[in-house]
């Protein structure tokens, strides 16, 4: 017998998350402005982001400013919301007491922005062209999926897979005739292939600067306030904060530097800032195949050598919480118990002399901007055992694309794979040649078959077995240290004052449907 599950506890899926950092504003409750406004005739909007989109396709992104333009063109089964999960195309959804299925009741008052009523074959083909594509892999154990009615799609798993429900706030929903007529060509930039469900669809795109938007008058979930939305490509802070200022941007969809997060809390402005709750963890992060880093003694030295407390305070004006591991409370497979380092600088140089290195040897650390601070911060603790790291920074559209392929020695950025710690599989799987999917996200290409063994083992409906199992699997992560989760970020985006802003929930994703002035 299926149970109805109306409603999960606080999920999201994967973001390479190039998320935010502030403390609470006291205008801010739960992540959603408490701004009054008199609704006036205002029903334009101006956001800005530090990169480009670089593809309409929402199986073929990683990034978070990908995924916020994704966010207007189309729509998912389910979002966060209120710390619930509540259905967008998916009207229900039932799933088996073995956890080795799920079925969906379709939302067929949705259209997509050609005309065409969504189907539930749409949603069967999403999924199935999810299970063939590596990013596809983010929502993980699916086998397959297929068409009960018209109204139902069910979907497969290779293994229970509690995890699934939690995982779908970043599966979006394609429709098969456009993908199918485009090919290869589906989402290419300026191809005009995209067809979504969403609120909204593209008018203009200025490549490097900026993407129009209009409000859809035949969107099945109302009409938006927001009638026009223009993203503008802005990868300087200092720049961004100045057209807030200006009010020349009404929205800043990232962190601005905590020092001014501060500034703007503590004075009079003509902004607002909006705090919310976060799972994303920046770490320092080491491509375990390449020399000297294909050394566990080397990565843990690193390890040893930091003060994360440091790197907060350092780099974000003390505003961040010390990972502990790569899970906090706010996802399902954390523990207490699992406990980090301290930094110990003797230990750091002993590990470094075992690992053959005891004059400690000169490496790379790849970045942006945003996290420049942070990286300089490690840089200086790095130094005290020997280890001369040279800061790369990195174009912020080209960088997931070469940690992804393992194009450097180490790394800094932040990650959020969603509610639940089955959805991280990917990130820690051992890569497989034969198996594209496999290790899909595993940007460190780090292996151990531990490590792949309690991942399967954790595909159980027993929530205390699942527990029990990644708090296992978050100890070896400490262990063998393929990253250093360093701290959770304390997120927050800036707006102007007027402007209320919808749920956003706790990898930052917001839709703009559900904003107004």
């Amino acid at each position: 017998m299926m149970k109805k599950i109306l409603s999960l506890l606080l999920a999201t899926v994967l973001l390479l998350s190039l998320a935010a950092c502030g403390k609470s504003s006291p205008a801010v409750t739960n992540g959603q402005t408490l701004t009054t406004s008199d609704k006036s005739a205002k029903n334009t909007l101006i956001v800005a982001q530090p990169a480009d989109v670089s593809s309409y396709d929402p199986q073929n992104v990683t990034s978070q400013f990908d995924i916020a333009i994704m966010r207007l063109i189309y729509d998912p089964l389910v979002r966060e919301k209120d710390g619930n999960l509540v259905g967008v195309l998916a009207k229900s959804w039932e799933m088996a007491d073995d956890a080795l299925s799920c079925i969906f009741e379709v939302n067929t008052a949705a259209k997509f922005s050609n005309g065409d009523t969504l189907k539930a074959s749409d949603v069967a083909f999403s999924f199935n062209r999810a299970v063939k594509m590596p990013i596809g892999q983010l929502v993980p154990g699916i086998k397959d999926a297929s068409v009960v009615d018209d109204t139902h799609v069910k979907v497969n798993f290779v293994a229970p897979n509690q995890g699934f429900l939690p995982s779908l706030i970043g599966f979006y929903v394609v429709q098969e005739k456009a993908v199918t007529a485009a090919g290869d060509k589906y989402g290419v930039l300026d191809s005009n292939t995209q067809v979504g469900t969403g609120a909204y669809i593209i008018t203009d795109r200025k490549p490097g600067t900026s993407i129009t938007f209009k409000a859809r008058d035949d969107y099945f979930g109302g009409n938006p306030a927001i009638k026009t939305v223009t993203y503008k490509i802005v990868a300087d802070a200092n720049t961004a904060y100045l057209g807030l200022q200006n009010s020349e941007i009404d929205f800043y969809a990232t962190d601005l530097p905590s020092s001014t997060i501060m500034q703007i809390q503590s004075g009079n402005s003509n902004l607002q800032v909006i705090s919310f709750p976060s799972r994303p963890v920046t770490f320092i992060g080491m491509q375990c195949t390449q020399a000297p880093f294909n050394k566990k003694e080397v990565r843990q030295a690193v390890n040893y050598a930091i003060n994360k407390q440091n790197v907060i305070d350092l780099a974000q004006d003390g505003m961040g919480d010390v990972a502990q591991g790569i899970w906090n409370k706010l996802t399902f497979g954390y523990s207490a118990d699992v406990k980090g380092t301290t930094q110990d600088i003797e230990k750091a140089k002993k590990l470094l002399a075992d690992a053959g290195y005891p004059n400690g040897f000169s490496t790379s650390i790849l970045t942006i901007a945003k996290f420049q601070k942070d990286v300089e911060a490690v840089q200086g603790q790095l130094a005290k055992i020997g280890i001369d790291a040279k800061v790369e920074l990195a174009d912020e559209t080209a960088f997931v694309p070469a940690i992804m392929q393992g194009k450097y020695q180490m790394n800094c950025l932040s990650i959020s794979m969603g509610g639940d710690a089955a959805a991280f599989e990917g990130v820690f799987q051992t890569k497989d040649p034969k198996n594209p999917a496999a290790g899909a996200v595993n940007m460190f290409y780090y292996s151990n078959p531990q490590v792949d063994q309690f991942f399967r083992h954790a595909k159980v409906p027993d929530q205390n077995i699942r527990l029990d199992k990644f708090k296992q699997i978050a100890e070896i992560l400490n262990d063998d240290v393929p990253l250093v989760p360093l701290y959770f970020q304390k997120n927050s985006f800036t707006a102007a004052k007027g402007l209320t802003v919808g749920p956003i929930d706790a990898t930052g994703q917001y839709f703009v449907n559900d904003f107004h002035w």
